[in-house]
């Protein structure tokens, strides 16, 4: 996660559902999000794939697409408060400040 002015910038990394991994091969997709703060926008520029054994299976590095509005109800709006705000919102699913959602993931991912 990385702020800058009114633009901040954060890593998304998602696993795949077996029935995603059978139909796609992806086990995991990393996607970049992109949020210009203060109008309320963002875009992803970049995703990658990995396939179940880690392998490095593609990417998309595309930052012409257009600047989207948040929706504060979706996924985006809940990425937007942490990126831009440092914060999770209060109804969010998420528990616990962004050092320590990082820092559980990374326990997490080096059990695996």
């Amino acid at each position: 996660m990385q702020k800058s002015g009114n633009f901040a910038t954060i890593t998304v990394i998602t696993g795949s559902s077996p029935a995603t991994l059978a139909d796609t091969g992806f086990a995991r997709l990393d996607m970049a999000y992109r949020f210009d703060c203060q109008a309320g926008t963002y875009k992803t520029p970049l995703f990658a794939a990995y396939d179940a054994d880690g392998n490095f299976v593609g990417a998309v590095n595309d930052d012409s697409e257009p600047w989207e509005a948040v929706n504060p109800e979706a996924t985006a709006g809940v990425i937007l408060a942490l990126a831009c705000n440092g914060m999770v919102p209060e109804d969010s699913e998420l528990a616990g400040t962004p050092q320590g959602i990082v820092s559980d993931y990374r326990d997490f991912i080096s059990q695996q």
